[in-house]
């Protein structure tokens, strides 16, 4: 979408190139067919993806870390996350 708005064309994927390698190629190549992405940036990429991936961000998790990134306290933040634990879909385990 980046590379749409500033007039570039998308950079094809490099199939010999690991998932995260091959995400920051496309961002950046352009032309380059030679260009690979700085170790440190793909490995970094990396364990986003895995943190990501093992932490899904469920509901009441995002709204814990929202609220603590706003600058709220922890009983605060805690406390937002009880609304949609206590919702339909989580209320019988919520209460066993």
């Amino acid at each position: 979408m980046t590379r749409s708005a500033t007039g570039k064309a998308p950079a094809p994927p490099n199939e010999r190139l690991s998932y995260a390698e091959n995400f920051l190629y496309m961002l950046d190549a352009g032309a380059n067919a030679a260009y690979r992405p700085h170790p440190t940036l793909v490995r970094a990429l990396d364990v986003m993806f895995i943190l990501h991936a093992e932490h899904e961000m469920n509901c009441s998790t995002a709204a814990v870390r929202h609220l603590a990134s706003s600058g709220v306290d922890v009983y605060t933040a805690t406390a937002g996350a009880l609304p949609p634990v206590l919702a339909q879909p989580h209320a019988p385990h919520a209460r066993a």
